[in-house]
């Protein structure tokens, strides 16, 4: 996911130095569009490893998120090209496409979590699970990064 938040933020920003439209066509579409599409696919792998038993409706909660991103990016994409136009609003998602890079570090260091074929039979307490990942540093970088950005305030006026 790290290396898919990379790629997409690659992508974005090298259209922001495209000169002419086939460019930003290949960068925006071929390299944003394999960088995000590795980010979409490695969170419905680890909500699989996760809820081995049953991960319907967490997969279905995934499926859900990415159909409201299906809705609302395209409103974002125009008020970032109305206020920022082009080269501030490939700026802005690169930025966006950044922010799958601490969500790919919280899966890769909860890896503990997962359960793999050898311990099915192990039951994990969601106690123990609570406690553990309080005192992780990348759950509170997390935290803090969701509050920065809850917290910064209209960027829509509409």
């Amino acid at each position: 996911m790290v290396v898919g938040a990379l790629l997409g933020c690659l992508g974005f920003v090298t259209s922001l130095f495209a000169r002419n439209f086939q460019t930003i066509i290949v960068c925006t579409g071929v390299i944003t569009g394999t960088g995000i599409s590795i980010g979409f696919l490695a969170p419905c792998v680890v909500v699989g490893m996760i809820y081995n038993e049953d991960p319907g409706f967490q997969m279905a909660l995934l499926t859900v998120s990415g159909s409201l991103g299906q809705m609302t990016i395209p409103l974002v994409y125009e008020a970032f090209l109305t206020y920022y136009h082009w080269s501030g609003a490939f700026v802005l998602l690169a930025s966006i496409a950044l922010h799958g890079v601490p969500c790919g570090l919280l899966i890769y260091y909860s890896s503990n979590l997962l359960v793999s074929k050898d311990d099915k039979d192990v039951s994990y307490s969601s106690d123990a699970c609570a406690k553990e990942q309080l005192t992780d540093p990348v759950i509170w970088l997390f935290i803090v990064i969701l509050l920065i950005i809850f917290g910064t305030g209209k960027f829509l006026k509409y």
